[in-house]
């Protein structure tokens, strides 16, 4: 009798954690959806802001210049710790489908939410993960043509 109380304690502990790395899942991919989100318009912000510095800089005197010429190393500084934020929170990601996949497995889903999504790949080639390079790549060039 005893196996049979550790088994269901056991299958409880592992309901348990699914849960728990659904939820983990669920708010990863609210944090790159937000992430995502706050950096277009952050940097559509800069962008905009630009042009009118430019046609403003006399009115705006000191400030007017200084800000225009620090605008440019804001995108690059934006540019990279959105890069960090967003690979941390994909490898923390892939984690979670990786050990939901595990749980599915020990608790016999079949067919299980976490075998439905794509296979993570860690240490993925760059066409894996091509959007986010390519978002970095063209940020770095408007912020690099900006500073000249």
């Amino acid at each position: 009798m005893s196996r049979l109380l550790e088994f269901q304690e056991l299958q409880q502990a592992l309901r348990n954690e699914y849960s728990g790395v659904i939820a983990s899942w669920r708010f990863l991919a609210g944090a790159r959806f937000g992430a995502i989100a706050f950096s277009v318009t952050f940097f559509t912000t800069l962008l905009g802001a630009y042009p009118y510095l430019i046609v403003n800089q006399e009115k705006l005197g000191l400030f007017g210049i200084t800000a225009l010429n620090g605008m440019p190393f804001l995108g690059l500084v934006a540019t990279f710790a959105f890069f960090v934020l967003e690979n941390r929170n994909l490898h923390l990601y892939n984690l979670c489908v990786l050990r939901g996949q595990e749980l599915e497995i020990q608790l016999n889903i079949l067919r299980g939410f976490f075998h439905t999504l794509w296979p993570p790949i860690f240490g993925a080639p760059i066409s894996y993960v091509w959007p986010l390079w390519g978002f970095v790549f063209v940020g770095y060039i408007v912020w690099i043509v900006l500073v000249l």
